[in-house]
Parts: C-alpha cells; structure tokens; sequence
C-alpha cells in the first residue's frame, strides 16, 4: 500500500519543566483520561490555561477538524471556518470537529457499522474520488465565542439506526418511499422515519447533546463527533500538518496520521492506534 507524503514542516514547541509547571501537572493529572496524559505537558505549553469548562464539566483542550488543502486555502480567504456542512438528520448548519482521543479509540470497527473503520471512512469523505491534499487543524476550545453551543453527537446510535440498523429494514424502506412519492423531500421523510423507528434517539440525532455530557459516552467506548453552529475565525485555528492522498483505497491510517502529525505534540497519541 502507497505511503502518504507529508508536505508540511512544523518546529515542534518546547515543552517546559518549571517547578509550577510540574507541580500543576501533578495536581491534575488523575483526572485527565488515559490518551490525553500522552501530550499533556506539550499541549499545555501551547495552550497556556487548563481545559475549557461548560459549568463544572470539562471538554477537550483541543478539537480537530480533518478537510482538505483546497477548502483550508478558502477558509483562509474567507477569515473564518463556515458552518455550512448539514446532513440529512442534523437541525442546523455546523462544523464537525472530534477529539483525538476518542477518535484514535473509538471511531475504529465496531459491530455498530458492520466492523468497518470510520476512521478511514472519515479521511475517504474528506478527500472523496480523486487525488486531494489532506489538512489537520486544530481548534483550542477556550477560544470558542460561544462554547455553551458545542454539541455532541454518537456515531454508534447514528448508525445503529441508519444504514445498519431499523433504517434498514423493508418496512422502513416502504414507509421513507411512501412519504417522498406523497410530496416530502427526503430531509423531511428521513426525519419523520426516525420518529417512528429510533424515537428515543430522535432529539439526539437531529439536535446533539450538550458536549458537557461527552464523558458519560465516553466511558461507554462510543464514538463522538463535536458539533459547532457557528463559524470559526481562522485566526484561532492551526493548521498543524499536510497529507496527499493518492489512493483512498490503499490508506494507511497510521501512516496517514503519522506523517499527518510530524512534529507535533499530538505525534505520540498514536500509540492509542489499533
């Protein structure tokens, strides 16, 4: 299988052992979850405060969003990311962003979506058909305007109830082609289906969360994406590495990832890869 080539280089930060530092580090670090004490002393020195808080909940430090070069250079003109990306279930416009962690642990197969890798369907998404240059950014969560609007959203009861799962089934098939022949474009059809057939999932899937509930889906191993409905200004975001896909049906997601995160502190948040 072909390796991706890097294109981006990036001066890794220092990461500093001042008393305070060390001290700080030690005072917190039971609470911090596994993955995340892998980067925790360089991501600090970039960072400069502790994690974003809604209340008393904790989020990610950082969230990262995968796209590709051509659409970072627009953004880039633009001066901000666009909440534009909606898909069939979700009430508003958004940007997807996830954590590292958690996508590193828990996007990867699972019964849920017939044991495939989401992961690799994520970087397949993102770069569709033809050959794309890959871009990584990173979004500091403190930096967010209104961070009380970040949401989340499970990939396992997405796909529980979608392609895989009650979505699936010839009844329901019936039902969704019997509502778009009696006038319903399939973004109303598809919503009024999962009413009847995931109706205790229904507000979870259109709407998300609140992201002050990741850790309860997190503890249960399930695979979650942020969800923001505002933009973003760029000058928040950090593009922290490039990748050229050639051929999405021969990546290689450690090898995408690695050459992906050279020279950062995120680099040994691999080790979570299986």
């Amino acid at each position: 299988m072909d390796t991706m080539k890097i294109t981006k280089n990036i001066v890794p930060q220092p990461i500093l052992k001042t008393k305070d530092f060390i001290n700080e580090q030690n005072a917190i670090k039971p609470k911090i979850e596994d993955g995340e004490k892998l980067l925790f002393g360089s991501l600090d020195c970039i960072a400069g405060v502790s994690k974003a808080q809604i209340g008393k909940h904790k989020i990610p430090r950082f969230l990262y969003h995968l796209t590709t070069q051509e659409a970072y250079e627009l953004m880039l003109k633009d001066g901000c990311m666009k909440a534009a990306a909606k898909d069939d279930l979700l009430s508003h416009k958004a940007l997807f962003m996830f954590d590292f962690v958690n996508f590193l642990k828990d996007w990867k197969s699972n019964p849920d979506w017939k044991n495939y890798d989401i992961r690799l369907s994520l970087i397949a998404q993102v770069s569709g058909d033809t050959s794309k240059d890959l871009a990584l950014l990173r979004i500091p969560t403190r930096s967010l305007d209104n961070i009380q609007d970040l949401r989340i959203r499970s990939q396992n009861k997405l796909f529980s109830w979608g392609g895989y799962g009650a979505c699936a089934t010839d009844k329901a098939v019936a039902y969704l082609t019997m509502l778009m022949r009696n006038g319903d474009d399939y973004e109303v059809a598809i919503r009024k289906l999962l009413k009847i057939v995931a109706p205790k999932s229904y507000l979870h899937l259109t709407q998300g969360d609140l992201a002050k509930c990741s850790s309860l889906y997190k503890q249960r191993g399930e695979a979650i994406e942020y969800i923001y409905p505002q933009d973003i200004p760029i000058n928040i975001v950090q593009k922290i590495g490039q990748a050229k896909i050639e051929d999405v049906d021969s990546v290689v997601l450690g090898d995408c990832f690695e050459q992906l995160l050279k020279d950062t502190p995120e680099l040994n948040m691999l080790k979570l890869l299986d």
